[in-house]
């Protein structure tokens, strides 16, 4: 168990050093966080570079969050732009019923 947190580890710096981690899948920064998560390191400048990149991890997370929710809040701008067109063109029509009646009524 201990050379997998080993290989996990080797894996993060890796992605780090050569900055692949900005293009990795979410299952893969979730293994990386739960490897920063698990070590306990008593080196307190390595702890600090360990806290920055899960930091970083974190970062990368919320802005992809963020980049869905616009894409989803866009698409649910332009559905609710097409009700309102729809409520006025009834409306529309409504309306010109009720003159049609006024003036060519029984």
């Amino acid at each position: 168990m201990n050379d997998d947190r080993i290989k996990r580890h080797d894996n993060l710096n890796r992605a780090f050093t050569e900055g692949t981690v900005w293009g990795e899948s979410e299952d893969q920064l979730r293994t990386h966080i739960r490897t920063i998560a698990e070590g306990a390191i008593p080196n307190t400048p390595l702890a600090l570079v360990e806290i920055v990149r899960a930091l970083a991890i974190n970062h990368i997370q919320m802005a992809r969050t963020i980049e869905r929710l616009n894409q989803e809040n866009g698409i649910v701008a332009k559905r609710v732009l097409i009700l309102t067109w729809v409520c006025a063109i009834c409306g529309g029509v409504q309306a010109f019923g009720v003159f049609w009646m006024i003036f060519h009524g029984p």
